[in-house]
């Protein structure tokens, strides 16, 4: 890693430091759940005062940006963490590799919750397997035989931005894999993804509930059916 870089990752920490607001980091910790240190820097004022460090690395290769994306995670503070992900997903869908994957599923599990997730899986992951959708199958497996909960969620949630081209059978089957659980993070992860899609087909949508509804959690099926009379 050249010095420049590292001089102006200094740099943006320092930023942050001066627009520390201790009252909101107390509050947005404990949002956290305590999971993590924050400077108290909420979304628009953190993307405004990082815009000069994300500019300055946008021509950089994707690989040169994991390096940067990983010393960033080494910080304790939230919003280094949510910079890295900016980065990486800055120009990401012209710049799909075969083997991101790895880098992909190494952000999914470092310093996770559901924030980060929320932002790797639809983002990052979901455009690697549009250009690369013969790894799905075998990624997502992996995935859901885990005992990561992240990983797990992501697969659920990668299709999250897909719209018309979400894959509907192999979302529903993602489901049914991973539906017996007490896990709130997962339920809501179904739930959702589900409501998501009731948007666009409703009809699909109650009748998917409706044949499997014994199998999800209360949760999933609350938060599936909210938009659907």
């Amino acid at each position: 890693m050249d010095s420049s870089i590292l001089e102006k990752i200094e740099e943006l920490r320092k930023v942050f430091d001066a627009n520390r607001n201790k009252e909101d980091a107390h509050h947005m910790e404990a949002y956290m759940k305590n999971h993590f240190k924050m400077y108290g820097i909420k979304a628009t004022p953190r993307r405004q005062l990082s815009k000069f460090f994300i500019d300055y690395c946008k021509s950089y290769p994707q690989s040169f940006k994991v390096e940067i994306a990983r010393i960033l995670h080494g910080y304790p503070e939230r919003e280094l963490h949510h910079v890295a992900q900016e980065l990486l997903g800055k120009g990401y869908k012209r710049n799909i590799a075969e083997d991101d994957i790895h880098w992909i599923t190494e952000f999914i599990t470092t310093n996770s919750w559901w924030d980060s997730v929320d932002f790797v899986a639809p983002q990052l992951a979901g455009a690697y397997f549009l250009k690369y959708p013969e790894k799905r199958q075998e990624i997502c497996d992996e995935w859901i035989n885990s005992d990561n909960i992240w990983l797990i969620r992501s697969a659920i949630l990668f299709q999250l931005k897909y719209k018309e081209r979400t894959d509907l059978d192999f979302l529903f089957t993602i489901i049914l894999k991973t539906c017996h659980t007490k896990e709130f993070f997962i339920n809501k992860a179904i739930g959702w993804i589900l409501r998501d899609n009731s948007r666009r087909i409703p009809e699909e949508i109650k009748a998917f509930v409706k044949a499997h509804g014994e199998k999800l959690s209360p949760l999933s099926k609350k938060e599936a059916l909210r938009l659907l009379k």
